[in-house]
């Protein structure tokens, strides 16, 4: 090697250098309390997330009595038996059930029924205040209700019921 290299290399070795000095100087320097801080805001957050979890575990103990363990198809035949025992026992004649298509939400799988009844109108609130009671797995998600003559209370009503159970229905 030449002097010449030598002193581009000895150049470019202060320069280098001084950047480095430069760059210590200018970048700001952690804080002596930021670990500890970022300590205590991990534990904080992991305090929070242990929260979360008991929450979610709570509400699927909460929901699950709610939950059907059967097949789409046993689910359905359930579902016709009792809403239909629920509207006899209330004086209801039941027009028709209709099962609808199911609809996969996530975990849980919805699966939709139509009832269509004709009796009276204090008879179809008792049916539906029937069916809301804790302790059925299915829920009333729509009450339409019309009068089947305008001389007295009869009424037909359609009445949109749902039933939930876990897992992708097979059925579509």
């Amino acid at each position: 090697m030449t002097e010449r290299n030598w002193r581009q290399i000895c150049i470019a070795a202060v320069v280098v250098g001084g950047l480095v000095v430069v760059a210590d100087l200018l970048l700001p320097k952690p804080k002596a309390g930021s670990a500890a801080r970022y300590a205590i805001q991990e534990n904080t957050m992991l305090g929070e997330i242990r929260k979360l979890r008991d929450q979610v575990s709570a509400a699927k103990a909460k929901n699950q009595p709610m939950i059907w363990a059967l097949d789409a198809d046993e689910i359905s035949a359930h579902a016709m038996a009792f809403a239909t025992k629920m509207a006899n026992g209330r004086n209801l004649k039941v027009a028709a059930f209709r099962p609808q298509r199911p609809q996969p939400n996530g975990n849980l799988t919805m699966l939709p029924y139509q009832l269509s009844v004709e009796g009276s109108f204090p008879d179809v609130v008792r049916f539906l205040q029937a069916m809301e009671t804790k302790g059925t797995k299915l829920a009333v998600n729509l009450v339409q209700v019309a009068s089947a003559d305008g001389a007295s209370d009869h009424v037909n009503a359609t009445i949109g019921l749902v039933a939930y159970r876990e897992g992708e229905s097979k059925k579509s």
